[in-house]
């Protein structure tokens, strides 16, 4: 491990997993995110994150904490065609935001969150394991970084 990077929790539960670190480095939000997406292992199949550079989109926290809590909850594979719907709760995904201030930025490997709360189609994916599906968090606040990994099969 770098002295620039002290992960702080990493875990994992189903097709969940997360990590949290302090980054030091001086480098942007997406190169600290790339950076720890290949310290974290993947419940898919054992493998680290791939690093996906600018395909991390930067998008609002509340629509990160709606897709997360409803995807985490129902899965992705079959999810996809339905509207996102507010109050589902996955106390994992509360617990990583809630580690995060209102100030951080948030990222995921996902295009436009709008077509997916409306019921539309998938914009853009780059995917960061090796699952039919996935669907990343990341969030940086000051040096403390995160990512939460939704993994899916079809």
């Amino acid at each position: 491990m770098t002295q620039e990077l002290e992960v702080l929790d990493e875990g994992q539960k189903g097709w969940l997993s997360w990590i949290v670190a302090r980054d030091l480095s001086a480098r942007s939000a997406r190169h600290r995110l790339d950076s720890l997406a290949q310290r974290m292992v993947l419940v898919g199949n054992g493998t680290v994150g791939r690093p996906i550079g600018k395909s991390w989109l930067e998008i609002s926290r509340e629509d990160a904490e709606l897709r997360a809590h409803n995807f985490a909850k129902t899965g992705i594979a079959y999810a996809l065609r339905d509207r996102l719907r507010p109050g589902l709760e996955e106390p994992r995904v509360r617990m990583f935001f809630e580690r995060f201030t209102g100030q951080a930025r948030v990222f995921s490997n996902w295009g436009s969150g709008l077509s997916l709360a409306l019921g539309g189609g998938l914009s853009s994916w780059e995917p960061i394991s090796e699952s039919t599906f996935d669907m990343a968090f990341g969030l940086t606040d000051g040096d403390l970084v995160g990512i939460f990994c939704i993994e899916d099969e079809d």
